[in-house]
């Protein structure tokens, strides 16, 4: 696989079940985990049994829906320098959103090194088919819903 390979969210995904089964993608990704599991070809990849064969029993077989079909992110704490970066040259970042941005100084999350931007946003919400809140943040954790519009820090 190329460095800027598109990943499939196994989680918000649509399939042609007649293409699948023409493919035969479930015997592709069986042969790719057998492999994997045996002490003769194996290990193929490092990490994860479900999630790499699937991605590469589909390498090059998908038609990309658009971004708006899984604005994901949602619940994050926050956003990287490069994922605004890419937005921008997307075209998709607003002005705006850079009164949402507050750096983070406490390393607070996961993996954060204190250069990670607070809050997490997301650029195509207002345009998105399916929301996926896959942070920390989800909106049914500790009482975290509302209707009130979310404004920026003052």
């Amino acid at each position: 696989a190329k460095k800027k390979t598109c990943v499939i969210n196994r989680g918000v995904v649509l399939i042609d079940t007649a293409q699948w089964l023409a493919l035969n993608i479930t015997g592709a990704i069986e042969a790719l985990v057998r492999a994997h599991l045996s002490k003769r070809a194996g290990p193929l990849w490092r990490s994860g049994v479900s999630q790499p064969p699937f991605l590469l029993a589909l390498a090059g077989r998908y038609f990309d829906l658009g971004a708006e079909f899984n604005v994901r992110g949602l619940g994050r704490g926050d956003i990287a320098p490069e994922e605004i970066t890419h937005y921008k040259e997307k075209d998709l970042w607003q002005p705006y959103f850079d009164s949402f941005l507050r750096k983070c100084e406490f390393h607070c999350c996961s993996g954060c090194k204190g250069w990670a931007m607070t809050p997490f946003v997301a650029p195509l919400a207002h345009r998105a088919k399916i929301v996926h809140f896959n942070g920390r943040l989800k909106p049914d954790k500790a009482g975290r819903r509302g209707a009130a519009p979310v404004a920026p820090p003052p």
